[in-house]
């Protein structure tokens, strides 16, 4: 599955994120061809998770390097939606988190 260490690093240190969660979490489920796991976004932390049970908020699918870029902020959100990279199933405003949530932690280089 994409590595998530780093991004998990890089985002619970970016004070901003508690600012922009709701108060409800955002639960993501995200899927390459042979793997599953869920991001939880909340006001404490974000994490993440190989099995929930729970309701999602968003699914994202896709090859498992563009995700990769993805949560490294190395392809915006939604240009790998519109370059049919990705696949995204949630609400525009979710969708937009997610893209600030990326895109605010970006390896820089």
């Amino acid at each position: 599955m994409v590595a998530v260490d780093n991004f998990l690093k890089r985002i619970n240190h970016q004070p901003v994120v508690r600012i922009l969660v709701p108060n409800e979490p955002v639960t993501v489920l995200i899927r390459n061809r042979k793997d599953a796991c869920y991001l939880i976004f909340s006001k404490d932390k974000v994490e993440f998770i190989k099995e929930y049970n729970g309701e999602i908020d968003c699914e994202l699918s896709g090859e498992e390097k563009m995700i990769q870029s993805i949560l490294d902020g190395k392809i915006r959100l939604q240009e790998a939606i519109k370059l049919r990279h990705v696949q995204i199933e949630c609400n525009y405003r979710t969708m937009l988190l997610l893209e600030s949530f990326f895109w605010l932690q970006r390896v820089e280089g």
